[in-house]
């Protein structure tokens, strides 16, 4: 069924799969993407709960600034129009876990 959902590149897994690539900076078919994306749905798709409520904007924004210090502008972009995609994503309720592993 995931496979199947990344060929949709619209879809939540491919969004999630390819902002895995992303963050990795890995191709598609790299076994630590496949390992780092199957632990992202697991992770996204779950009910924990943090015992701390978790402010996703500042989550988003510390990786933004990571990312900056790197001097990877176009990362930055490119990071934020996946964000903006995955947010929108109304089947995706649960996505500050995600962001915590970067």
């Amino acid at each position: 069924m995931v496979e199947s959902s990344i060929d949709n590149p619209n879809s939540p897994a491919a969004l999630l799969h390819k902002l895995c690539c992303r963050l990795l900076g890995k191709e598609d078919n790299s076994p630590e993407i496949s390992e780092h994306f199957q632990y992202a749905l697991r992770v996204v798709g779950s009910r924990f709960a943090p015992t701390i409520a978790t402010d996703e904007f500042r989550v988003v924004e510390r990786i933004k600034r990571k990312l900056l210090k790197e001097k990877r502008e176009v990362d930055i972009a490119v990071f934020s129009e996946l964000y903006r995609k995955l947010a929108s994503q109304p089947v995706l309720q649960n996505r500050w876990p995600f962001y915590t592993l970067c």
